[in-house]
Formats: structure tokens, sequence, C-alpha cells
């Protein structure tokens, strides 16, 4: 359910919070582009930027993907410094930024 409250009613992110937030993190890459964040992890199948969609300030799930969540870990000034993965099962992975 909190999935589908996602899609239809996103949390709205100022663009130069979600801007910051753009990067390569490992295998993850998220680009920032239109007012909207997108994902893409080298090694799966599918080889295009999948829309991200905010569910906090920091915590966003894929459009189409109901199953994984990614967070970012700020540091204390507020820049990224990693996304951890999560996973339905509670299984998690980290990815560190460039």
């Amino acid at each position: 359910m909190s999935y589908m409250k996602a899609i239809e009613e996103p949390v709205a992110l100022p663009a130069d919070s979600m801007q910051k937030l753009a990067g390569d993190y490992g295998a993850r890459h998220i680009k920032f582009e239109n007012g909207k964040l997108y994902y893409l992890r080298d090694g799966v199948t599918t080889k295009e930027y999948r829309e991200l969609i905010p569910v906090s300030q920091d915590t966003f799930i894929i459009k189409e993907l109901s199953y994984f969540r990614m967070r970012f870990e700020l540091d204390a000034s507020g820049m990224p410094t990693k996304i951890i993965g999560m996973y339905e099962g509670g299984q998690q992975d980290e990815s560190l930024r460039n």
C-alpha cells in the first residue's frame, strides 16, 4: 500500500535537494533531469534510467518496482555519502558515492 500511496501522492522535494543526490554510487547511477531523479544500476537487464519517486526526504522507490526502496545517507553538511538499498525481505546493501 505504501508503494501505491507514493505513486499517487509523491512527496514534494525542492529541486536543489534532489539535484545534490545525483551522481555515481558504485554500480548505481542517479541523474537529475526535468525536476526528477532517475536510477540505473550496472549489471541488470534494464539499460534505461527509471524514475525515482520520493517517499520522504531521503527515501525513494523505483517506479514500476514495488519490492525495493533506496535511502540516501547524508553527512553532517547534508551531502550524500552512500545509497542503502532496502529489499522487501529485509536484506540491505550499500553503495558508496564515488
